[in-house]
Order: structure tokens, then C-alpha cells, then sequence
């Protein structure tokens, strides 16, 4: 199984901001995914990752990272991705809004690389958890 692109016709709103820095934001949606056959969309919180153009090799590790994760069914609990995308300014503004700090202040021209990831209430940063516990994995990957 491999990371799949985000669908063109996904809808998210209510943005709520996680983490934000120059490089990188965490913001997590009420989203609309369309989903194929008769099935209506498949409504979740999900999280959106974005990337500004200057952190796309942050970005291709992370998704290289989930494909492999997704490849090898690795029994560990973590977001599970959803989707990718690199997306036009203008698509990136309109799902973060307006009054947000962005990461198009250096470049507003620049694409803007999108990873979508299931939304975890109450969870904590791997730097949190009890990395011991992990270590086998997190030496694998």
C-alpha cells in the first residue's frame, strides 16, 4: 500500500493551528473527502501538514517515511496518512484563511507540499512517549 495523492475535490474548514514555525505548520481540519462509487464523502478531523518550498527534503523524508510505514503494516500506534499533495498558493490560502501567519511570507509564489494525516485527540509528541519502549523501531526507519 502506498501514500495515495489528496483528492482535487476535498473539502476542509474550521482550522484549528497545532504548531506553527517559518518552515512548517500543523493545523487540524473538519474535512470532506470524496470517496469513490455511491458512497457519500467521508467526513473526519484530519490533520494537514504543510510545507513551505524551502523544507520540501523535510517533506519527502516524512512521506517516504509513511509510505514505508504503510508498506511494512508496522504495528505501532501513529497519524495514519492519508494523503499528499503540493499545492498553488491560492489553494493554501483558502484552506488556512485569512488573518494567519503563512508560509508564503518569504515567497508568496512558492508551492506549498501537504501531507494528510488522521487526527489523534489527546495525543503526545514521540518526544513524550516512552522512547525505550520504541527504540527498535525507531532505529529501523
Amino acid at each position: 500500500m502506498k501514500l495515495q495523492p489528496i483528492h482535487e475535490e476535498a473539502v476542509f474548514s474550521r482550522p484549528r493551528v497545532l504548531s506553527s514555525t517559518s518552515y512548517r505548520q500543523i493545523i487540524v481540519f473538519a474535512s470532506q473527502i470524496p470517496r469513490s462509487g455511491d458512497r457519500g464523502p467521508a467526513t473526519l478531523d484530519c490533520v494537514l501538514k504543510f510545507f513551505a518550498s524551502k523544507a520540501r527534503i523535510s517533506y519527502e523524508r516524512e512521506r517516504t517515511t509513511y509510505n514505508q510505514l504503510l508498506s511494512e503494516r508496522i504495528n505501532l500506534c501513529y497519524p495514519r496518512p492519508h494523503g499528499y499533495a503540493e499545492w498553488p498558493p491560492a489553494k493554501y490560502r483558502k484552506a488556512v484563511g485569512r488573518g494567519r501567519a503563512t508560509l508564503l511570507e518569504d515567497d508568496p509564489d512558492s508551492t506549498i507540499y501537504v501531507l494528510l494525516l488522521q487526527y489523534i485527540r489527546n495525543a503526545q509528541r514521540l518526544s513524550a512517549c516512552d522512547v525505550q519502549a520504541n527504540a527498535h523501531w525507531l532505529i529501523k526507519v
